[in-house]
């Protein structure tokens, strides 16, 4: 297997994901109610397994590999957009958090706060996700001979040590069923 194909399984592990949050962002568009404890779990979802674990690997191995390559310009400057669009996913995940809080303390304001939140990180995902999937990995993959491509495997097989990789499949599959959000509703 390919260092890009493990990258690339977690892709579709997050769309799994986003589909559950746009379940949820679209039910609390017309209740005016969402579940703080799936917002819990997605705020732990994307802060350990798509940051803490995708992200990493990503950032920590495959880029940290490629800086140290004579990059394409154009492949150096998808590189550096995807860079910002983790920042910025942070961020959300963060802005999330904090809305999740106001909601959890009844302030006003906090729904709408919540659900433009939402709309963000629904919004940034997927087109990250695709610029990774179709015009970087690929490419990023010829840099590298066969040898450093083992060593980026092994690489990430430690990385998915440091979570319980399972648990975050297990949440993105659990949320596949729609009762599993419909029947969390409220505070």
């Amino acid at each position: 297997m390919q260092p890009i194909g493990i990258l690339m399984k977690e892709h579709r592990i997050i769309e799994r994901m986003l589909v559950r949050v746009e379940e949820a962002y679209n039910i609390a568009k017309l209740t005016g109610n969402i579940s703080t404890d799936f917002l819990m779990t997605e705020i732990d979802f994307f802060q350990t397994f798509a940051d803490k674990n995708h992200h990493a690997k990503e950032e920590d191995i495959l880029f940290r590999a490629l800086g140290q390559k004579r990059m394409q310009i154009e492949h150096r400057r998808i590189m550096s957009t995807l860079l910002e669009d983790h920042k910025i996913t942070r961020l959300i995940v963060w802005a999330l958090g904090a809305a999740r809080e106001k909601y959890l303390r009844g302030s006003e304001g906090a729904m709408v706060e919540l659900l433009a939140t939402m709309e963000r990180l629904l919004a940034i995902y997927p087109k990250h996700i695709e610029t990774e999937d179709k015009h970087f990995f690929y490419p990023s993959m010829e840099y590298f001979n066969e040898m450093e491509k083992e060593e980026m495997l092994e690489q990430f097989s430690e990385y998915n040590k440091s979570i319980d990789y399972e648990k975050y499949v297990q949440i993105a599959e659990h949320f596949e069923h729609p009762i599993a959000i419909h029947s969390m509703s409220g505070r």
